[in-house]
């Protein structure tokens, strides 16, 4: 059975995420009893698990290496769904890696995330048992698309029993941008141009002197995701679209999951030291908890959900990422937290 893949390039006015899940054709005909094994996006897990799921751990049940975790929450989009015939594993991988076990890609060196495997000692993948699914997942959740290349590695290594991925957006979440300044003489929540968004992240500004003359003299620390995340696809994305007149000449932005390869060429890749990797949007937010000075990037609802006390979220252009996210968009319900 062939099914098309239909995607749909979608430009994000303001820096927000639509999120994609990627199913294999056995997911269509799931009946009562069904479980289904996937994972990927840290930035709508709560969405699609709820946030006692996300905090807990990322095992449907235990064996000798794990503990239990809690149980779907029934307002989640899985818990809907699953009710009290079928259950979900959710492994909370990022969207890159996500991607990488459901196409089979073997070929880049990955580590255990979370409660998950993703590749090496049995069980790999999203930790699925031996004989569910040809240990093979159902699913994956990302924020950014399949590329050409994706698409065909998943046909290759995996066509032959999954037949061709769908992939379809479900729900849509913001991608704020946050921040940690003790300076008192910062307002109670930054609203940032849109200039300035980009010459932070591109390396022209580095100090947050530099962002009002009133701010205390103090270097940023850029935090960014160091796998591959949906997260940074749609801010690449956003940047790429709107950052020309704000950066050096002749430099861009590079659309990619990759953090180190959307600002190849420009400034900040030289400057080692105002750049902090974190794995994950929850890591994200604790190193920029933790850090005076740092500003980074990351799911709104993340940042909601984890209680830091000295990360804020900053408004761009007077656009606030949690309470201007409309309710819907297109029809996709909007991520909130479950």
């Amino acid at each position: 059975m062939s099914i098309e893949m239909n995607s749909k390039r979608i430009h994000a006015a303001r820096i927000s995420s639509i999120v994609l899940f990627f199913v294999g054709i056995g997911m269509a005909s799931a009946a009562a009893g069904t479980t289904l094994y996937g994972g990927g996006s840290n930035l709508p897990a709560g969405a699609y698990v709820g946030w006692s799921w996300v905090s807990s751990g990322t095992r449907l049940v235990p064996d000798s290496a794990q503990t239990p975790v809690a149980t779907l929450a029934p307002s989640s989009l899985f818990g809907t769904w699953a009710g009290t015939a079928n259950a979900v594993q959710y492994c909370q991988t990022g969207s890159g890696r996500g991607k990488q076990v459901l196409i089979g890609d073997t070929t880049s060196s990955l580590t255990p995330t979370g409660l998950c495997r993703v590749f090496g000692t049995s069980p790999s993948g999203f930790q699925i048992p031996t004989l569910a699914s040809s240990d093979l997942p159902d699913f994956v959740v990302s924020d950014a698309p399949l590329s050409d290349t994706e698409y065909g590695t998943f046909v290759t290594n995996n066509g032959a029993i999954k037949g061709e991925p769908i992939q379809f957006p479900i729900a849509v979440g913001s991608v704020a941008l946050i921040y940690h300044n003790s300076d008192p003489a910062l307002p109670s929540q930054l609203n940032l141009t849109t200039a300035q968004v980009c010459r932070v992240f591109s390396g022209v500004i580095t100090n947050w002197n530099q962002i009002d003359s009133s701010f205390l003299p103090k270097p940023i620390t850029v935090v960014y995701r160091s796998d591959g995340s949906g997260a940074t696809f749609n801010l690449m994305n956003h940047l790429n679209a709107v950052c020309n007149a704000f950066i050096p000449s002749g430099s861009h932005f590079i659309v990619d999951q990759l953090f180190t390869k959307g600002v190849s060429g420009l400034p900040l890749s030289s400057l080692s030291t105002t750049k902090l990797a974190a794995d994950g949007d929850p890591v994200v937010i604790a190193a920029v908890n933790v850090n005076d000075g740092a500003i980074g990037y990351g799911g709104a609802a993340d940042l909601l959900n984890s209680g830091g006390s000295n990360a804020r979220y900053a408004k761009v252009d007077n656009f606030d990422p949690v309470s201007d996210v409309p309710v819907t968009y297109g029809g996709l319900p909007r991520h909130r937290r479950v």
